[in-house]
Formats: C-alpha cells, structure tokens, sequence
C-alpha cells in the first residue's frame, strides 16, 4: 500500500469589495488548503488565519502544516491511531490542527462513502442554508443589497453590526427586515465588537425584528456565556 499523498495549496484571493466589520476593514482572504490522499481518493482542509482575530500567523501555519504533512506522508493508512496521535500534538496549534483535522475526517469519511456531516454525527443535517453578506452602513443601501439577495434566492441573511453605535444598527437592522419580509432568515454578526451591558440592551431592541442569532456579540467565551443568560437573541 502506498504511503498517504499530501499537498499544500496556499492562496490568496481578493473580495469582490472590502469587508467592513468591528475590527476594521478587509480586502482579501489568505490562507492555506491542505489535502490528504490515499487510496485514490482525497480529502480537503483549510486553514485561512487572519490578522488580528488570529492566534496564529498564516506563515506560522504553513510551516506547521509543512512539519505535519511529512508526518503523514509517513504513513500508508488514514485509519492508523498514529494519525490521531499527530492531532494530538496540535492542541496549541489550532488553525494547524483545524487543516489537518478536516483533511482527515474529510477522507474518512469519502473512504467511508457518506458526508463529512455524516461522517461526524448520527442523524446530521443533510444541509444548511448560506447567507448572504450585508455589511454596508448606510441603512438605504443594507435595503438595497438585501433585496438584491433575497431576489438572487438566498433564504438566509446576515448582517455585520458592532461597527458603528447601537443607533445606526438599530436602524440598518430595521432595513434589513423590512427589504427582506417574513419569512427571509436574519442572522446579525457582532464579531466581538460590543461590551456585555451593550449587547444585551441592543439584542432586546433588535429583538422585535425576529433574528435567529448574534454570532459572537461579545469576545470570550464567557462573557458570550453572560450575554446568552439574559439576551432577547
């Protein structure tokens, strides 16, 4: 049996237009994809570590998945407890650990002939639905791009919030519920940008135009913990 084939793709690609969140404005996406292959099939994983949100640097993570595809490359069997002894090491690497882990489950799971989603849980969604990607601030233009997407097909929205004061976002929510109707999906993405007392008095002013979520409205775990005991959202 020959030995597990593995290869590094790193890239970089620019957005269609810049992102604007609560840690400021971003132009591209890089980072790395890393693919594992045996038996004639090959599983995908990706590390894409970004400046200032990141606790590796994408230079850091390529050179760490250089170390671990050698290491793979060792080995002739994706199954071989060897394999899960590499992940084990990366516990303090966890953009490295993230590439490598998916690659791994990402081929099992092909070898096994289901889903990744499968793969990982018993009685997994068979699919999620994408949301497209509102962040801009004036809220006329979150109504414009909102309905852009919503006529595009998307059932599902999010919009980026945290970047100015709780007024203006009240207000971009707002738009975004009237341009998308009932039945649209918002979802709200803070990116760590507001305080604890912030977030639970803007998501119980949010409230009434039914989000399903806030992706991370604070930063840390626990105080994420906080605002979930007592949010509206």
């Amino acid at each position: 049996m020959d030995n597990l084939s593995v290869e590094l793709h790193p890239y970089r690609l620019p957005l269609r237009a810049p992102l604007t969140t609560a840690h400021g404005t971003i132009a591209d996406r890089a980072g790395v994809v890393l693919s594992v292959a045996g038996d004639g099939l090959r599983g995908w994983g990706e590390a894409a570590p970004m400046p200032g949100w990141s606790v590796e640097t994408l230079d850091e993570v390529v050179d760490g998945l250089a170390a671990v595809a050698a290491a793979l490359s060792a080995h002739s069997d994706i199954d071989d407890p060897r394999v899960d002894d590499l992940l084990d090491d990366l516990d303090e690497r966890p953009h490295v650990r993230a590439a490598v882990a998916g690659a791994i489950a990402d081929l099992r799971a092909r070898r096994a002939g289901c889903s990744l989603a499968a793969h990982l849980a018993d009685g997994a969604e068979s699919s999620v639905a994408v949301n497209g990607l509102v962040t801009a601030a004036d809220p006329a233009d979150v109504a414009r791009r909102v309905t852009a997407l919503r006529r595009a097909g998307f059932v599902a929205i999010k919009v980026k919030v945290a970047a100015a004061g709780a007024a203006s976002d009240l207000e971009r929510v707002a738009a975004a519920r009237a341009a998308a109707g009932p039945t649209i999906e918002l979802r709200l993405d803070a990116n760590g940008g507001w305080d604890v007392p912030t977030a639970t008095a803007t998501l119980l002013a949010m409230s009434e135009h039914d989000i399903a979520f806030c992706e991370e409205p604070v930063a840390g775990i626990e105080a994420i913990a906080e605002v979930g005991r007592s949010s509206a959202v």
